[in-house]
């Protein structure tokens, strides 16, 4: 999912969920030049019990 949908998804602002993926905080894949939010990996975790996202989780992913 495109950074700004998430954004708009999650009901808080582009700059944050761009903040989030550069941090590693937030699961992403890039594809061609876009970075996107990887959703299949998020879902994953939070069905698997994943409370908590810190800064440096995902990085190169």
């Amino acid at each position: 999912m495109g950074q700004e949908q998430f954004a708009t998804y999650c009901g808080t602002t582009k700059d944050t969920v761009r903040g989030w993926v550069q941090t590693g905080t937030l699961p992403s894949v890039k594809i061609g030049r876009q970075r996107l939010v990887n959703l299949s990996l998020l879902q994953d975790e939070l069905k698997a019990g994943k409370e908590f996202f810190e800064s440096g989780h995902y990085t190169d992913s």
